[in-house]
């Protein structure tokens, strides 16, 4: 019996090692029993063996660089490739960007080998929804990309029904995981290269904001000139900080009764020599991402004690009034705020408040408490700033050293709504029955004054009565 597998026969038998191995093993077996192996033979059966296993690991290996093992999808590197040279040959072609939003989640709660199997899940359906012209890939731990080959009118639904499939529970042992999923995607115009098809379906899918609650987005061009903004900005960011470019402006906060100004809040403004006015909420989140918030919120605070102290020199009216002044959860967090506050003069610090939001309670646990009652101790008060746009969590109201907690305009505008109307009573009555006093802001018309007024509102503040001002502009009133 001849050993030698021909050549020609080698890559039928690599498609099937495992027969390969049973066929070998009952060949050599057969020729030990009749006494038949000498040297040539078994030297003849390795060299065979060593080919066909090296050529059945390069088979694999080649394998490995097309698809992803876990997934069974393509790897982005094959992804990549086909994309470039169908975007030669194939009209009506889209790239999908998918994300699971706090999949780490699942990974750092139930281990990582349940974070796979629902990744595998999620591919398995991509797959079940592809057409065979189209493919996907996931090119790094819960990001996908998807290749799509539908017209204009087929595409929107479909982008819909994917959407929809992807954020179906997942089942595990009889567990219903629920994992939302964003879907970004640019359809294929004018692109020149598989690069730039790619980030604009990222730069969709990276301007979906945290608070979102809609689940699709399209590429839009805005997206790419608001990039370059923020570059912009971030060089320019830098700058104003080590050269304090920050003013302070106030905004009165009336009482409702006689509408008299009682307090004012201090609110940051960048005017940059190049870019010019740049509004906060361009520049306040890449601050927070750059870790500068806290340097700005120092430069605030400094100049705000400066114009507290001058107004005391100079016999001012408002030298008494308590100014309000922002802090993010970043600022909250850092030990030196307290040990600066410490420092200031005992009157001063009473005349100062300082407006904090829901985040910081969330993100930070317990945490909050020594932090916020090392502040109190130092008789500076505390203002729960733009309550019901986030959380919104009634527990917190009762353990929180605040003195105030202040309405948000989205309830204020539509406060003619009447759902709107019996939440904003609602919140005043339970607050008074806690001993906390109601800001409502965005008053920016007389009848919403008068609704505030009758349900017993504290204080107010919006365009009715005065927009943020300049220093200059706010000591003329």
């Amino acid at each position: 019996m001849d050993f030698n597998f021909r050549r020609g026969k080698t890559k039928e038998i690599v498609k099937t090692p495992v027969i390969l191995t049973v066929f070998i093993s009952l060949n050599i077996m057969a020729h030990l029993v009749a006494g038949a192996v000498n040297e040539a033979v078994s030297f003849s059966v390795k060299l065979t063996v060593n080919s066909v296993l090296a050529s059945y690991f390069l088979f694999q290996l080649k394998r490995a660089q097309r698809i992803d093992d876990l997934t069974q999808l393509l790897t982005i590197k094959e992804f990549l490739r086909r994309l470039d040279r169908d975007l030669a040959i194939k009209d009506n072609l889209c790239v999908v960007s998918i994300d699971m939003l706090l999949f780490r989640n699942i990974n750092f709660s139930y281990g990582y080998e349940k974070g796979d199997q629902i990744l595998a899940q999620l591919a398995s359906r991509m797959k079940s929804f592809l057409s065979k012209t189209e493919y996907a890939t996931r090119s790094y731990g819960d990001k996908f990309y998807l290749l799509l080959n539908r017209d204009d009118k087929e595409l929107t639904t479909s982008i819909k029904e994917l959407s929809r499939i992807l954020n179906h529970p997942y089942l595990l042992n009889d567990n219903k995981f629920y994992i939302r999923t964003r879907v970004a995607y640019c359809y294929y115009t004018e692109e020149k290269s598989v690069e730039e098809l790619i980030l604009k379906a990222s730069l969709a899918m990276s301007s979906f904001k945290e608070s979102d609650n809609f689940n699709i987005q399209q590429y839009e061009s805005w997206m790419q000139k608001e990039r370059r903004e923020q570059v912009k900005i971030i060089e320019r960011l830098y700058k104003a900080v080590e050269e304090s470019r920050f003013d302070v402006y106030f905004q009165p906060i009336l009482n409702i009764k006689d509408k008299e100004i009682v307090a004012l809040e201090a609110l940051v403004r960048w005017f940059d020599p190049i870019l010019g006015t740049v509004p906060p909420d361009k520049f306040i989140n890449i601050a927070e991402e750059l870790e500068l918030i806290s340097q700005i919120g120092e430069i605030v605070q400094r100049k705000v004690f400066e114009i507290k102290r001058r107004w005391k020199d100079e016999n001012f009216k408002y030298m008494n009034m308590k100014v309000f002044i922002n802090l993010s959860p970043i600022e909250l967090r850092e030990k030196s705020l307290v040990n600066r506050l410490e420092k200031i003069d005992p009157v001063l610090q009473s005349q100062i408040g300082f407006e904090i939001t829901e985040d910081y309670f969330i993100e930070s646990s317990n945490e909050w408490r020594t932090t916020l009652n090392m502040i109190k101790n130092l008789d500076i008060c505390l203002s729960l700033d733009d309550f019901g746009t986030r959380y919104s969590s009634f527990e917190y109201l009762k353990d929180l050293p605040i003195d105030y907690l202040k309405l948000d305009r989205t309830f204020i505008l539509n406060i003619d709504d009447n759902k709107n109307y019996n939440i904003v009573k609602f919140v005043i009555s339970m607050c008074h029955s806690l001993g906390i006093k109601v800001i409502a802001e965005g008053v920016e018309h007389e009848n919403i004054y008068k609704t505030l007024k009758e349900l017993e509102c504290d204080f107010v503040q919006g365009y009715y009565f005065h927009k943020p001002m300049s220093i200059e502009n706010i000591e003329k009133l």
